[in-house]
């Protein structure tokens, strides 16, 4: 019954998209014959869903013949409540700013809008039409640097999401790794430079292996210690001994890897009570580091 209903309404629909020559692109077979619509086979043991979904589109038909109705002023008398009349006029409005449109204009019904207690019509409405709350990401940009020498990613051009905050030092700094080592180094006795290793990887034994290979060259090695997962392998300092950062990161062969002050909290869920007298930590992450013989 409702697939019949929904077939017939749906053939009303083209008899008026042809006849006042609106939406006719929608109509099958074109204008101004278009082809009869007959209703599909209906399931045999419909489902509420099938059965919501087909009075959900008997409604949107009847919705949209009562449009055309009023709009062209024919068959007004089976209109419900006759044209012309809206439940309440439409209020223009403007979003506000930190939202994606922020300042675009809309209109909405204040009837439509009214579900939840907690916020008014206008607040609703906003949520529906001026999309995401960006806060300080309104003002975000797409900007691209080429890293400069002396860097990690020397030469290479980086694109990234700049939120209005960042300036270039700041964007050369978090995108474009810390500092290479440099030519001259003037390396410190290993025997006075505490150093601790930490496993960032699912490699067994490679801050072990590694503790080792730097005790044999006279640095001062601390227990090694697990650390949270990683993505790559980097240096950590404390202040003052950069210099020595490098000098270990060269003995290894491991030049182009960044190089970074230490932060506090230390890096890979490390504490300072684990990090002891170490001025050095290394960060295994899973990269070369990771898979040195020892």
């Amino acid at each position: 019954m409702r697939d019949q209903l929904i077939a017939n309404q749906e053939n009303l629909l083209n008899t008026y998209r042809c006849l006042f020559g609106v939406d006719t692109g929608v109509v099958p077979g074109g204008c101004p014959t278009p082809d009869r619509i007959a209703p599909g086979p209906a399931p045999a043991n419909p489902t509420q869903n099938d059965i919501d979904m087909r009075d959900g589109l008997v409604q949107s038909q009847e919705a949209l013949l009562n449009v055309y109705r009023c709009q062209f002023d024919v068959d007004t008398q089976l209109v419900p409540g006759g044209c012309g009349v809206s439940e309440s006029p439409l209020v223009t409005a403007v979003c506000p700013d930190n939202f994606d449109r922020a300042g675009m204009e809309f209109q909405y019904n204040p009837d439509d809008f009214q579900s939840d207690p907690a916020l008014t019509a206008f607040e609703e409405a906003v949520e529906e039409y001026c999309g995401e709350w960006c806060g300080e990401w309104c003002d975000t940009t797409i900007e691209t640097i080429v890293c400069p020498p002396g860097t990690v990613r020397s030469g290479e051009s980086v694109t990234y999401e700049n939120p209005g905050t960042l300036g270039e030092d700041d964007a050369i700094a978090i995108f474009c790794g810390g500092s290479v080592v440099s030519e001259e180094l003037e390396c410190r006795d290993p025997s006075t430079i505490g150093v601790l290793v930490a496993n960032g990887t699912d490699v067994s034994g490679a801050a072990g292996r590694l503790s080792g290979e730097l005790n044999a060259a006279n640095y001062v090695t601390l227990p090694p210690h697990n650390a949270s997962p990683q993505t790559g392998s980097a240096f950590y300092y404390r202040a003052g001994y950069e210099v020595d950062a490098q000098c270990i990161a060269r003995l290894l062969g491991e030049s182009e890897k960044p190089l970074w002050p230490m932060p506090d909290p230390p890096p890979g869920g490390l504490t300072l009570e684990s990090l002891g007298n170490a001025f050095v930590l290394i960060l295994i992450g899973p990269d070369s580091l990771a898979q040195r013989p020892g």
